[in-house]
């Protein structure tokens, strides 16, 4: 183990990270995140899924309790976060996650499934390796050639605020004192700037946070942040591919820019040049994306045309509400909506496309287009109208295309 990662394994197992309790992350679910991929498995038995810096387990643990039929392993360096994570594995009676101690530098001891992992996890953990290239590498060993990497690290240009509160914390407290000498001098600095440079900033919170979140954010021993064309770049030199954002939304020049002059500038830009806009003009903190290996691509569209054959689930990211009116002797339905994950709630007008959520919210096998038609039909929905809806629930990503060997 290098001189770097002993020093983020000994802050790590003082203050073991995450805090909180277990909870569903962005991009955790096996086969939507396979959807996205062209490559498909060749075989039909368990996917298997690795988390590259499990930490606690709090995310880990969630995808297992809500994917029984998917084998997790979580690796860490953190004895401490490692043993609590297989306690409370145990305590839930899970049989589908184990931990296991390995360094993400090496991988040595790492039991590699045949064929390697379907997916793997690496949410903000490769920018703290000595060397996030050779990380990656690593991981992209054990990766199946069909598989995709759920990708977190952390953006430049969106921690600039907190960036210039480090570098104070480092000139003024230096980096040779133990980490637990430093931290309260450090929480009254950031304080200090809570009204200045950290104010109407994402990281105005960070003199509330809790110790454990305030020294991974603050006081980590190693980090290296990225841009949009050094992340690129890192992709090139490891052999990997960008395969989309885990919230397309938010790298969208459509939901950037609100004038129709700047707006038709942008969509002149490369998709490339598209991001970078993007990450200067918007807060963006962290890449939240899906790569894969070069060989690997973005899964095209489905032609409508073959809707009627077409495999179709609904994403299990989504939840719903349903608002619904008391009258004598029926109750009717006043509204639908639906969120991802923790984004506010969208209200969906009356019409074919909600006709179809209102029949599929309950669903929760994959089902043919053909199915969904005939069900539609007998709500009064023509056959056209009901194809429209179904692309229009691709197009807002309420339901994705399972492969037929992850189905």
């Amino acid at each position: 183990m290098d001189k770097i990662t002993e020093k983020i394994r000994e802050m790590y197992e003082l203050f073991p990270y995450p805090a909180g309790g277990v909870t569903m992350r962005l991009g955790a679910d096996a086969r939507l995140l396979l959807s996205y991929g062209k490559r498909t498995r060749q075989s039909r038995g368990p996917l298997h899924v690795l988390d590259a810096g499990c930490g606690r387990g709090i995310g880990l643990l969630g995808c297992a309790v809500l994917q029984p039929d998917v084998q997790f392993l979580g690796i860490d360096i953190n004895r401490v976060a490692l043993k609590e994570a297989a306690d409370q594995a145990a305590a839930r009676g899970l049989k589908n996650v184990r931990f296991m101690e390995c360094d993400l530098m090496t991988l040595e001891g790492l039991t590699v499934p045949e064929g390697g992992f379907d997916i793997i996890y690496s949410s903000g953990v490769l920018h703290h390796l000595s060397d996030p290239a050779q990380g990656l590498r690593k991981l992209k060993t054990v990766c199946a050639p069909h598989g995709l990497i759920s990708f977190m690290v952390y953006a430049s240009y969106g921690r600039q605020p907190l960036y210039r509160m480090i570098n104070g914390a480092r000139i003024l407290l230096g980096d040779s004192d133990p980490v637990a000498e430093r931290l309260q001098p450090a929480r009254a600095l950031v304080e200090s700037a809570r009204d200045t440079i950290l104010k109407n900033t994402p990281w105005y919170n960070t003199p509330d946070v809790s110790d454990v979140e305030f020294v991974d954010r603050c006081l980590n021993p190693n980090e290296t942040s990225y841009d949009i064309d050094s992340m690129w770049t890192l992709f090139d030199e490891c052999g990997m591919r960008f395969i989309r954002w885990l919230e397309p939304d938010k790298w969208s020049v459509e939901k950037a820019l609100e004038q129709d002059e700047l707006l038709a500038r942008a969509r002149t830009l490369s998709e490339r040049d598209q991001y970078r806009l993007i990450e200067q003009i918007c807060w963006r903190p962290s890449f939240q994306m899906v790569i894969s290996h070069a060989e690997n691509s973005p899964r095209p569209g489905y032609d409508t045309k073959e809707v009627r054959s077409t495999l179709f689930a609904v994403n299990p990211e989504v939840s719903y509400s349903l608002e619904t009116r008391s009258i004598r002797g029926a109750q009717r339905i006043e509204s639908l909506s639906y969120r991802f994950g923790r984004d506010e709630n969208v209200r969906l007008k009356k019409g074919p496309m909600t006709t179809a959520l209102m029949i599929l919210k309950d669903q929760n096998m994959p089902f043919i287009g053909e199915s969904l038609i005939k069900v539609l039909a007998d709500e009064g929905v023509s056959a056209q109208n009901a194809i429209r809806a179904i692309s229009e629930l691709v197009e807002l990503n309420l339901v994705y295309r399972p492969h037929l060997s992850e189905a």
